[in-house]
């Protein structure tokens, strides 16, 4: 990725920031998951913490 171009092993970073997951997470959220709902179907959603931190983020 251009944003850690030139940085070593060592230096990047070991998580992604919620900030990124949530840019990451929602246009899934909104493509897939939005419309699926509207359509009256039941979704479960599997995902790690961040990712379901974003979006219940974007819910409130």
């Amino acid at each position: 990725s251009r944003r850690y171009k030139g940085l070593k092993g060592g230096e990047l970073p070991i998580c992604e920031s919620l900030k990124d997951t949530i840019a990451r997470a929602l246009p899934f959220w909104n493509e897939v998951i939005v419309p699926e709902i509207k359509a009256g179907k039941n979704v479960i959603i599997a995902a790690h913490g961040n990712s379901l931190r974003g979006i219940v983020k974007h819910l409130e």
